[in-house]
Formats: C-alpha cells, structure tokens, sequence
C-alpha cells in the first residue's frame, strides 16, 4: 500500500482581514525604527538563546551599522532579566496575527533544536521577509534570496540581511509576497483538498 504523508500547514484565515496592532504606540517604538519579530516560549532553550544571539550578536551589529532596530519577542515564559535594550519581550499574547502583520522583518536566528519551523509559515502567511539561519529554516524548501534569506550562522552575513531589507523596502516587499505564494499552497485546506483527491 502506498504512504501518503500529510505536510505541515497553516490557517491562512487568521490572517485575512485582520488589521495591523499599533505596536509602535504600544511599547514606544519611533517612526523611524525597524521592527523585527521572533515568536515562541522562551521555556525552550533553544528560543531563549536565540534571542540572547540577536543580544549578545546581531543587535550590537546592526547598531555599528547605524541601523535603528527594535525586536518583538513574542510568547509565554519570557526571561526574569532583560536581555537587551532593544529587545521587548511581550509575554503570552492572544493573536498572533496582528503582530505580526506590524512587524517590518521576521528573524530567526536559531543554532539548536529540531523539527521543522511551523514558526517561517506563519511568518510567511503575513508577508513578512524572513530573515533565518539555515537551522532555523529546517524542513522548508525555500531558495535563499527569493522567499528568505539564509545564512550558516547568526553572523555578520545575518545582520547584513536585516540591513539590505531594512533599506530596501521594495525587495522586502516581494520577498514577502513570494513567501506568502510559498505558504498558500500549505493552507490547511489546501492540503485537506489534495488529501481528498489523493484518498479517491
């Protein structure tokens, strides 16, 4: 008998018609800053140190490079003790969504941990640029440059990424659209439509 594996997919209707959260107003970000977005439960050491990577590493990188950049780290169990000024931890949130939709770039600067990343497709479905390590995009067969970009490691080439999008907005623009053509194939009803074909 044949094996049919059903992908990993996401609800694209979370997405749909869901206005923007004023994040800026919310926790004081200026006019002119970027807002990148990273979503977990820093319970998880592997989220945990990846925001402590964006501290220790890329922020202090992106700073020398004259870029103004504040991080949205989103999800339950945040650290005791700030990690980094520029790096706001918002706790367990009720939607996704809107956050997400108000971010500029979505960073994933993950060295460890397994499984594939549910967490690109969501940031896929709200157009975002996705700025990942090769570990953090694990099991997605994106092309590097077209729905993401890639680096071996959260280094200098990885805050360079953040750069050339910050300033760029128009690349940003359809690399995000490209990632959300990529995610709407893996619309759970998309999927539960082949499944059925599949199963006939």
């Amino acid at each position: 008998a044949r094996v049919h594996y059903i992908p990993h997919g996401v609800d694209l209707t979370q997405f749909s018609g869901v206005a923007p959260l004023d994040v800026r107003a919310k926790y004081g970000i200026a006019p002119d800053a970027l807002i990148l977005v990273y979503h977990g439960t820093y319970m998880y050491p592997p989220n945990l140190e990846a925001m402590q990577v964006m501290a220790q590493r890329i922020m202090p990188m992106l700073s020398a490079r004259g870029v103004q950049a504040k991080v949205l780290a989103i999800g339950r169990h945040p650290p005791a003790q700030p990690l980094h000024a520029d790096i706001i931890f918002t706790g367990p949130i009720d939607h996704l969504a809107p956050y997400l939709l108000a971010a500029d770039i979505a960073v994933v600067p993950l060295l460890k941990g397994g499984g594939t990343r549910m967490k690109i497709l969501d940031y896929f479905a709200a157009s975002l640029p996705v700025v990942s390590t090769s570990k953090g995009i694990e099991g997605i067969q994106v092309r590097n440059g077209v729905q993401a970009l890639v680096t071996e490691d959260a280094d200098e080439h990885f805050a360079d990424a953040i750069c050339a999008l910050g300033k760029d907005r128009k690349t940003a623009a359809a690399m995000g659209a490209q990632g959300r053509s990529f995610v709407e194939q893996m619309d759970w009803s998309a999927i539960a439509r082949r499944y059925l074909t599949l199963m006939q």
